[in-house]
Formats: structure tokens, C-alpha cells, sequence
């Protein structure tokens, strides 16, 4: 390779969304968590041996009918709205299991499959979860880390709104 003698056409990607293939004989539903398996296939998260939660399916794909990789599904990551089951303020920033591709919960289950990082709650039921794109092995630590910057500074901002009249504390 040469260094560069004159500009060049930049691509990029900004970080948010991924395509993956998807597993033969499976139907991924928008909204839903979405995990890979040692193959690299994504299917809805399950508790489930070996799967990793890798994002948020942004559209509904159907591959019932093709084999694993005939159709792709678009995932993003970010802070998203799950089923929470017993979950409590008190238990922010600690991680989340998967129950199944729309419920977290914070015992770890039978095959402790990380769906994120609990960020707030709504209720009894509606669980805030940073779900971080995670394909990578040892990124967990790294992304704990970051998502307890991100709650310390998200309950800040809540603070100020409340404060200053602009957000009321329901």
C-alpha cells in the first residue's frame, strides 16, 4: 500500500444498524431481541445454549421457507423497551437476562444469555434496556462500563428536567 496523493471517497457506517443473515426456518418479528449462534445466523433471543444477543430487529423477516442466509434482518442497538418481569429502580445499571425475544429479567436464567443493560423502568412491567450490538467475545465488561456512564447521565438530565418544571416525576 501507498499513502494517499490526493483525496479519496470516504465510506462509512455509522455503528447503529447491522444485517445479518438469518437461520433457516426462521421468522424474526420487528421489535423483537435478536441473538446469533456459533454459525453467525440470527434468530429472535431465546434462553438458549450458546446464543448472543446482538440487537433489535428494525422489520419483520421471514425466512420459514429458505435455508440460513437466504434473507437478512436489520438490527440496531441502542435503548429500547422490553417486558420486564421483577424488576425494580433499585436495579438500573445491572445486566438483564433473556426470558424470550421481548421479556428480560434480572435472575439469571438457565443458559444466563445477557439481553443488556437495564437503564430505567415504567411501571411493574416495562423494562429500559441498552442492548449493545455484542457480536464481539469479551465485550460485555466494556459495555457495563459504558452503560454506567450512560445511566449516571441520563438520571442526571432526568434531575435537571424535573427540576426546572419541564418533566414530571411519573
Amino acid at each position: 500500500m501507498t499513502a494517499l496523493n490526493a483525496d479519496r471517497s470516504l465510506e462509512s457506517r455509522q455503528g447503529v444498524i447491522l444485517t445479518l443473515p438469518v437461520l433457516a426456518a426462521t421468522k424474526i418479528y420487528g421489535g423483537s431481541l435478536v441473538a446469533i449462534d456459533a454459525n453467525g445466523y440470527a434468530q429472535p433471543a431465546a434462553d438458549t445454549t450458546g446464543l448472543k444477543v446482538v440487537g433489535v430487529a428494525k422489520e419483520q423477516v421471514d425466512n420459514s421457507n429458505g435455508a440460513s442466509g437466504d434473507v437478512t434482518v436489520k438490527i440496531e442497538r441502542g435503548m429500547f423497551s422490553f417486558v420486564g418481569a421483577a424488576l425494580t429502580i433499585a436495579d438500573r445499571g445491572k445486566t438483564v437476562y433473556v426470558a424470550d425475544d421481548q421479556t428480560v429479567q434480572l435472575a439469571a436464567t438457565a443458559n444466563k444469555i445477557p439481553a443488556g443493560t437495564l437503564i430505567d423502568i415504567d411501571g411493574a412491567t416495562k423494562a429500559w434496556v441498552f442492548v449493545p450490538f455484542n457480536i464481539a467475545e469479551g465485550q460485555a465488561d466494556s459495555v457495563a462500563a459504558d452503560v454506567a456512564t450512560i445511566v449516571i447521565d441520563f438520571n442526571s438530565l432526568l434531575a435537571k428536567l424535573r427540576s426546572a418544571g419541564l418533566m414530571g416525576t411519573d
